[in-house]
């Protein structure tokens, strides 16, 4: 299953939400430098909040960055 990390919170909110409407792909984690917004959307997702693109990146739960 294919664990995704969505960075930037505009169009990446509508992104974030067919991930998680999508059967075999994980939301792991939006990435936003909003911290309100990350963790808003993240809550309403069920996935973690982060606001350093490096963070996303080293996670090893996390096969894509879009």
């Amino acid at each position: 299953m294919p664990r995704f990390a969505v960075v930037g919170l505009g169009m990446g909110r509508n992104r974030a939400q067919l991930i998680t409407e999508t059967d075999g792909a994980h939301l792991a984690c939006v990435v936003d430098l909003n911290e309100e917004l990350a963790r808003t959307t993240a809550d309403e997702f069920g996935c973690d909040a982060v606001t350093d693109l490096d963070d996303a990146l080293g996670r090893e739960d996390v096969d894509v960055v879009m």
